[in-house]
């Protein structure tokens, strides 16, 4: 067996430990191995009006969830949905309502405190 120069075992060994750190970095940035985030959290409720979504969302979503709210299988008056939005969804991110192919409405949007936007009253 033919002994390797200390050009070659130097050239070799540099090889290795870069593929090494190569392997490494996919595990350390790969996004589906990083520490779960809780604030990605989903929230789904359904109802035929404001007050079902109202009592779902209560029982059932925390402050930071993705809401998605689906009428049940009919369509949803615009007061419903505006009456959801302004008091559950947060205005610093994108609000997402739209029409299903069943003809159910929807609306998603990140959920807030909904304490922040009760009627004050003096």
């Amino acid at each position: 067996m033919k002994r390797l120069s200390e050009k070659q075992i130097k050239r070799n060994t540099s090889f290795t430990i870069f593929m090494i750190l190569l392997i490494l970095s996919f595990f350390v940035f790969n996004p589906a191995w990083a520490a779960s985030n809780n604030d990605e959290r989903y929230c789904w409720v359904s109802g035929d009006n404001f007050h079902d979504f109202k009592d779902a969302i209560n029982k059932q979503c925390k402050k930071g969830d993705l809401l998605w709210a689906v009428s049940k299988g009919g369509p949803i008056d615009a007061w419903n949905i505006e009456q959801t939005i302004g008091q559950y969804c947060d205005f610093q991110t994108e609000i997402v309502t739209g029409e299903r192919d069943d003809g159910s409405h929807y609306l998603q949007c990140i959920l807030i405190d909904e304490k922040s936007r009760k009627r004050r009253v003096k």
